[in-house]
């Protein structure tokens, strides 16, 4: 029971003692750039990037306001309709083409009963005949039959060919054919079947959504583009140049820029650097986001298409700085890996920028982290006398439970708030350095855990 008891009100009491915290201690801190610096950083190890100077230019733009757009059923409709549309079109126009030729056909059979009936001028007559002709010319129709002319045989040069079969017209150019010809033609005309034109499965689908399209909630309101045109300034990207020729003291901006590769309609314009990209989906026109630097003291941007040189000058340049700090406070670096450390008197100290940042706001940062933990130690080992009293009411309390008397209740309480007050000191203590993963003890200690897990425990028995 008791080593259950401290084990749970262990767990959850240092969950939130050793909670770490996110600096930002990297932002605005200003930094050097010199060609000595580029070209240490660039030789061999990062790829060509192109580096801008930027300025800052007043555009104009059409600004979103409130009013009436389309839902996204709908434009999830109007896509599907467009998905659609080619197959219904070509339906549409095979029903026409359909539609076309079965009226010509009637029109054919009714010009050769025209004529057939007719008792106009034979030149009024053979008009008829002749727009009948063109019409079926027109569809490439050919009616064929038998020939039964008494010259329905022809020589050639190897001899004599039955020709069994032979094309009619109804009119030549100059003659109308045979009464009987013609009216072969027509009852040709007339016997002429089409099979329906087939809709197909896309067609069919265009026709459902048009359907769905009469009752479907088309608009909703949201943003649109208005008429008015305001300015705005931008970053805009202006000639590309050297990266070698950089030279002095920026500061990197706290948000990284995009490129505008194109005119993006009602967006953005070419050259423009962008940190907004809300509402727009990146699909090409927009590069990867880089940092914007600013030379101190001055309005010159430049924009740097590379993550890796900024960061690596940043190392190095810090990486200097830093040894430069440690060595005239008295400490020697060595490394372990691809890190570099130096020892104080009571921690390793990784030389990092989270150790840069401490020492750039506090000189005396390694003093102080060393008074700190000497102090924390020290309070450390008075822990084992009240670890000691409190396991002591622990094992009482595991053996009596119920009938532990009053007045041992009453001293293991005082025992318990005297050694509360203790983790409060040691806690304030170090509470300064939650977070900072940048140094590691030299003598770690674990008579804080056997002390916490008897408080923690007491704690929870005695309902504090």
């Amino acid at each position: 029971m008791e080593k259950q008891l401290k084990g749970f009100f262990k767990a959850s009491f240092l969950a939130t003692l050793f909670l770490p915290t996110i600096s930002n201690a990297q932002q605005d801190l200003p930094f050097t750039i010199t060609p000595q610096l580029t070209k240490e950083v660039i030789e061999g190890k990062i790829s060509n990037f192109k580096t801008y100077h930027v300025t800052q230019k007043e555009i104009e733009y059409h600004p979103y306001i409130e009013g009436q757009v389309n839902t996204n059923d709908y434009n999830f409709l109007l896509a599907t309709l467009n998905q659609y549309k080619p197959e219904y079109d070509e339906y549409v126009k095979d029903v026409s083409k359909d539609s076309i030729v079965r009226n010509d056909l009637k029109k054919i059979s009714h010009n050769i009963e025209l004529y057939l009936s007719s008792n106009e001028k034979l030149d009024i007559k053979d008009k008829y005949l002749i727009d009948a002709q063109s019409i079926a010319d027109k569809h490439n129709i050919e009616i064929k039959g038998e020939n039964t002319s008494l010259f329905a045989k022809k020589v050639n040069d190897h001899g004599l060919i039955k020709n069994d079969t032979k094309a009619f017209r109804l009119h030549n150019g100059k003659k109308p054919s045979s009464k009987k010809d013609i009216e072969f033609y027509k009852n040709e005309i007339e016997k002429m079947k089409f099979p329906e034109v087939r809709i197909s499965n896309g067609a069919k689908k265009y026709l459902e959504f048009k359907e769905k399209e009469k009752t479907i909630q088309k608009t909703q309101f949201g943003k649109v583009l208005s008429s008015e045109i305001l300015k705005r300034k931008v970053f805009m990207i202006d000639n590309e140049m050297d990266i070698n020729a950089l030279s002095g003291e920026f500061i990197e901006l706290p948000v990284k820029y995009m490129l505008a590769l194109k005119d993006i309609e009602n967006k953005f314009v070419k050259n423009e650097l962008t940190d907004d990209t809300k509402d727009y989906y990146n699909v090409g026109g927009l590069s990867q986001r880089y940092s914007l630097i600013k030379k101190k003291d001055t309005d010159e941007y430049y924009y740097i298409m590379s993550d890796a040189y900024l960061s690596d000058l940043l190392t190095k340049q810090r990486e200097k700085e830093l040894l430069e700090i440690v060595h005239k406070l008295g400490y020697k670096e060595y490394r372990e890996g691809e890190d570099l450390y130096i020892k104080s008197k009571t921690a390793e100290i990784r030389l990092d920028v989270g150790t840069y940042n401490e020492l750039k706001k506090n000189s005396n940062y390694i003093t102080t982290l060393d008074n700190d933990q000497s102090q924390i130690a020290s309070l450390i080992k008075q822990t084992v006398s009240h670890s000691k009293l409190l396991d002591k009411y622990l094992s009482l309390y595991r053996i009596q439970k119920s009938k532990m008397s009053n007045a041992d209740i009453n001293a293991w309480r005082t025992a318990t708030t005297n050694a509360q007050k203790l983790m409060l000191q040691i806690n304030k203590l170090s509470e300064k350095y939650d977070g900072n993963y940048s140094f590691t003890l030299l003598n770690k200690s674990n008579m804080l855990d056997a002390f916490s897990d008897n408080l923690l425990a007491s704690k929870g028995v005695l309902r504090m």
